[in-house]
């Protein structure tokens, strides 16, 4: 099985460019959509972020999430609970689908974690820093301090492009995008090939 780690900026296209490898018949995973699903659906999740904002004398966890860049630490209190949780639905998706011939895992933080050791490639998805904040505005509770705040947890995209296996500029049309998503693979195909040659 080859593994392809999917990162990048926030804002960037990461979920755009796991669609369309999924319309290529790769079999995906999203690390926002877990989160997200703790979010929704985790009681204890729940249980902790209310007495986190007890402490920080907050009504509720909304407050919490448009002051998130007033509290750093909190968002560190709130990764040591999720984190463990995302690596166990990874871990669990790599097993269920150890027969497929490529997986595809959409990692934000990728390089933060150092989880690019365990991928055999890595893309980035890149675009200029006002397009990410154009997309980004949009987000429901976003704000350009949290934007910010955001940003400063995560490296540097040049810094991410360099260590990139591959690099997809998504300031395009969807079409050239997706084009290169099918040149992605073939690359992939072909490197495979050539090793067992």
């Amino acid at each position: 099985m080859i593994k392809l780690g999917i990162t990048g900026g926030i804002g960037t296209g990461k979920s755009t460019v796991l669609s369309l490898l999924k319309e290529q018949g790769v079999i995906v995973w999203s690390a926002d959509t877990v989160v997200g699903d703790i979010y929704r659906t985790d009681s204890i999740f729940h249980i902790f972020l209310k007495k986190i904002c007890e402490t920080k004398g907050l009504k509720n966890v909304q407050e919490l999430k448009t002051r998130l860049n007033n509290y750093p630490q909190v968002l560190t209190e709130i990764e040591s609970y999720v984190h463990p949780l995302v690596y166990k639905a990874r871990e669990d998706f790599f097993l269920e689908n150890k027969e497929a011939k490529i997986v595809a895992c959409e990692i934000p933080l990728l390089y933060e974690n150092k989880l690019d050791t365990i991928f055999d490639y890595v893309l980035v998805t890149d675009v200029p820093k006002n397009v990410q904040w154009e997309r980004c505005k949009t987000c429901k509770g976003m704000t350009l301090d949290i934007f910010t705040f955001l940003k400063t947890r995560q490296l540097d995209e040049k810094d991410k492009c360099k260590r990139a296996s591959f690099v997809i500029k998504m300031d395009r049309p969807l079409k050239e995008v997706k084009l290169d998503v099918i040149l992605l693979l073939n690359e992939i195909k072909s490197r495979k090939e050539n090793r067992h040659a």
